[in-house]
């Protein structure tokens, strides 16, 4: 089916829409093998095979640079084609500075 699909450990779905021209868009959240997350989103035509308008192949996986994880929750297709996705992501904070625990105390005004 999707290609880049095969070398997932897990792919869960969270939502489907129609689109405009009864195109399926689907939403989900692979897990590739290595354990990185990415977002998923394919289009389908309505006989159900992949939609090779949409990104060149059918589908788009996109990883939010930054994030720790991810998942979408929702996604819909407005009457324009657009598609409007959903969800969450985590972005882990850098760890903060602590100052050094023999400073001395500031007792400034």
């Amino acid at each position: 089916m999707l290609k880049a699909i095969e070398r997932t450990v897990e792919l869960t779905v969270t939502d489907i829409a129609l689109a405009v021209g009864e195109k399926i868009i689907l939403a989900g959240k692979v897990q590739m093998r290595g354990g990185a997350n990415r977002m998923l989103l394919a289009r389908f035509t309505r006989s159900g095979n992949p939609d090779l308008s949409f990104d060149g192949k059918g589908y788009l996986l996109s990883n939010l640079d930054g994030a720790a994880d991810l998942e979408p929750r929702s996604v819909i297709a407005d009457p324009f084609g657009n598609i409007l996705v959903g969800g969450w992501a985590l972005f882990e904070a850098p760890p903060s500075e602590s100052p050094p625990q023999d400073a001395p105390a500031d007792t400034s005004d």
